[in-house]
């Protein structure tokens, strides 16, 4: 047997390969080893997940790259899970983590039920303010021995979490800090092909393998990941906290001036189209409006801290909707 077939036989999961299985996992050797992109195209239930880790892993152990298994949905990455445990069983340790979004893997039951902007920005103030024991704990462990013990014992991803959790670490935190040292991170397309990431991994991808499971949803996931919306509620509710929260009267005028203009031309464009299909738009039409964004940024954290010091555990404003259309 070749160095080569060793090598990979060596990370595949099970004691031998079903048809096509070889072949696949052989092509996706050799493009690495070309530096090359693979596709492949096979039925559900050949064992693709178990093939393209396998050469991932023999061609990672001889160029030190790290390995990310992309998935579309959260649901689908158990499969790359199950074989990655099945070579720890096998006795061949490949250290590995999983992140999912920020509000999926949090511990605080009433935090993660919050809008995901809204959780976004309460996650924040905790981490901050050393309101969240979880992550202040991430600190105070070894990362290395917390998530070995995790991973030797969590076979799916509720499980990966609530281990975390009960060791009183941030699940979030921990795995994006201990992806710097493992040789494979599972996660969703969101990490590698969303333009504006709130949430951001420290890899470098040009160093990385990257396995795309179910390829062909890219397109329609790219698109997806990228389009952020703005509706007129959002901009009327934010006029109304404007008015009610924001007491000094310049800082409340420049605000209001702003969403003002943004209502004025939401309400005319939604009568061109009810007589057309399309519109054509231009990115400085609207970002005209935004020149004084500072305004909205400072309303925004006034109308929080108004609400944060009346008693509100968990406040939120519709203006965080205006500052993130802004942000994309």
């Amino acid at each position: 047997m070749s160095g080569t077939a060793s090598l990979i036989r060596k990370y595949f999961p099970y004691a031998a390969f079903r048809q096509y299985q070889w072949e696949i996992a052989k092509s996706i050797y050799d493009a690495l080893t070309s530096n090359k992109i693979a596709l492949i195209e096979a039925p559900t239930g050949v064992g693709k997940t178990a093939s393209a880790l396998a050469a991932s892993l023999a061609y990672s152990e001889e160029s030190g790259v790290k390995v990310l298994f992309l998935v579309r949905t959260k649901n689908e990455a158990q499969a790359p899970i199950r074989e990655l445990r099945r070579l720890r069983s096998k006795g061949v340790g490949v250290d590995y983590v999983i992140i999912r979004n920020r509000p999926d893997m949090c511990c605080m039951a009433s935090t993660r039920k919050l809008p995901y902007d809204e959780f976004l920005g309460e996650c924040r103030f905790l981490r901050s303010s050393g309101g969240c024991p979880y992550y202040v704990r991430v600190g105070k462990v070894d990362i290395n021995d917390v998530m070995f013990k995790v991973t030797e014992n969590a076979d799916n991803v509720n499980s990966y979490i609530s281990s975390l959790c009960s060791l009183g670490v941030c699940p979030y935190e921990a795995s994006r800090e201990y992806l710097l040292r493992a040789g494979v991170g599972v996660m969703t397309y969101y990490y590698v092909f969303s333009i504006y990431k709130p949430e951001t991994i420290n890899i470098d991808l040009r160093n990385t393998i990257l396995i795309i499971d179910e390829a062909h949803n890219l397109p329609e996931a790219i698109t997806n990941l990228n389009t952020v919306s703005l509706s007129l509620t959002s901009i009327i509710a934010s006029m109304m906290e404007v008015k009610r929260f924001v007491d000094d009267e310049e800082l409340r005028n420049r605000a209001l001036r702003v969403l003002k203009g943004l209502q004025t031309y939401m309400v005319r464009l939604s009568k061109v189209l009810e007589e057309e299909t399309m519109a054509s738009l231009e990115l400085g039409d609207v970002l005209q409006f935004f020149e004084d964004l500072p305004a909205i940024t400072e309303a925004y954290y006034e109308v929080i801290r108004k609400k944060r010091s009346a008693g509100v555990p968990i406040p939120y404003t519709p203006l965080s909707r205006v500052l993130e259309f802004h942000r994309a």
